[in-house]
């Protein structure tokens, strides 16, 4: 059943020594069975990832909870990918843990657009705020001729000058928006 499984599938004795995988481990990594049991999957985890990897599965083999990971492993390609990598304890009827069956799921491509998400609304944050403070810089020279006119009574060259002003003004504001909207259809194809 575990071979016939898209994950991959392994277990461990209560202290956590890995004892089982399915054949999906040597095909994703492309090596041996023989080097995924004991401690030799260890050289297929990210260098960078391996400490928290470890400090995780000895605090779960340790107290029983859940053991629960993202993690990068060498592929077959040679490249690292992201997995999850789950566990959980098998327990006898005194409650005692007699083994750890887990499953390992390629997660790389969900991580990627997830990250690439995650960019794009930080980029589209940014944009927002420079597209408002850009905005904003028209609306004091716009409500200072407003003030002119308002204070200018009949004096016809202080009318011409906000009046300039406002035109000016409000003219680029509609550049800006007008940039906007350029990029919302782009956006939406």
């Amino acid at each position: 059943i575990a071979d016939a499984m898209p994950q991959m599938v392994w277990s461990a004795t209560a202290d956590g020594r890995n004892d089982y995988s399915n054949k999906r481990w040597a095909e994703f990594c492309g090596v041996s069975d023989a080097e995924i049991v004991d401690s030799r999957w260890m050289n297929l985890i990210h260098p960078d990832d391996l400490p928290l990897l470890q400090s995780s599965w000895e605090i779960s083999a340790a107290t029983g909870v859940l053991f629960e990971i993202e993690h990068r492993i060498r592929h077959q390609s040679g490249a690292f990918r992201w997995v999850l990598n789950r566990a959980l304890p098998v327990r006898d009827e005194a409650g005692n843990i007699v083994r750890w069956m887990g499953t390992v799921t390629d997660m790389h491509d969900q991580r990627i657009a997830a990250d690439e998400l995650k960019e794009a609304n930080s980029r589209k944050d940014e944009f927002l705020a420079m597209l408002a403070h850009e905005l904003r810089n028209p609306l004091a020279p716009i409500s200072t001729a407003a003030q002119i006119l308002r204070l200018s009574g009949h004096n016809p060259a202080r009318i011409t000058h906000a009046s300039e002003v406002i035109t000016r003004q409000v003219r680029h504001m509609v550049e800006l928006v007008d940039d906007l909207l350029d990029v919302s259809r782009v956006n939406r194809g």
